[in-house]
């Protein structure tokens, strides 16, 4: 167990995965866009955007720091749901705010995103401007053509060739902010 902890799990949970570098597009994570911006590599990124290394950790720790303080203050604000309704809220939120900080991610892993959407979308006092737009979030992770913004990253810029990484962002954003906004009744 411990050589799994040591040899796999904490260097995924860092952006490390066996055989693969950080430098892709189909990562989409964090790691991945950080490293593209700030890790230059001769063979994989020899022109990053601004080549200072130490930057990547100090901007994944402060982007994981915002997330898990929003959704510390979310699931304050969930206490105050009726009872039968924080379950939802609680497990929704918290599923929603795992992916936004993902090491790495494939477009299946978002089957398992599934559960939690749907237990936000069955909260009945959240806005239904809310539950549409957290739907269209949603569904476009699976329609986003990959390809099409891998391109424009390697040619325009990194930052474009993320947009799994701007959806499920956008994504934590809005239900965090459904969460917060006073419940309709």
């Amino acid at each position: 167990m411990n050589d799994f902890l040591n040899s796999t799990f904490l260097p995924h949970l860092d952006g490390r995965i066996d055989g693969q570098g950080p430098f892709h597009y189909r990562f989409q994570s964090w790691d991945s866009l950080l490293s593209l911006l700030f890790v230059a590599d001769p063979d994989y990124n020899p022109k990053p955007w601004l080549s200072l290394p130490g930057a990547r950790p100090w901007i994944k720790y402060t982007i994981m720091l915002l997330v898990a303080g929003g959704t510390f203050i979310g699931v304050k604000r969930i206490m105050m749901f009726p009872e039968q309704w924080k379950l939802n809220g609680y497990i929704g939120l918290t599923g929603v705010a795992a992916f936004a900080i993902l090491p790495a991610t494939a477009t299946y892993h978002f089957l398992l995103l599934v559960f939690p959407v749907l237990l936000l979308l069955l909260i009945p006092t959240l806005d239904r401007m809310f539950k549409w737009t957290i739907v269209i979030l949603y569904a476009g992770i699976g329609l986003i053509p990959y390809s099409f913004f891998e391109y424009l990253g390697n040619n325009w810029g990194a930052l474009l060739g993320f947009p799994r990484l701007w959806t499920v962002t956008l994504l934590f954003i809005v239900t965090l902010v459904a969460v917060l906004k006073p419940p309709n009744r």
